[in-house]
């Protein structure tokens, strides 16, 4: 509610602000070229063992108008 009450797009992640999808995958690969471990807290951090996203990713997600990306992938965890 708050991203469409903002009109901002914007996730917050540790120190960083994201805009974009492109810019969350250049975060996501800076982490693992700097350590797989940090990689992997990360993505624990956004996706719980239960394929559960992170609320506020997939608020951003919806905001950046990735609603079918996210039923997509979800119906594949299924199958």
């Amino acid at each position: 509610m708050a991203y469409l009450l903002s009109g901002q797009k914007v996730l917050a992640v540790n120190d960083k602000k994201l805009k974009s999808v492109t810019e969350l995958v250049s975060h996501m690969k800076s982490l693992l070229d700097s350590s797989e471990q940090e990689f992997e807290d990360f993505c624990h951090s956004m996706i719980d063992c239960d394929d559960n996203l992170d609320a506020q990713l997939e608020a951003w997600l919806i905001a950046l108008g990735k609603q079918k990306e996210i039923g997509i992938w979800r119906k594949s965890l299924s199958n």
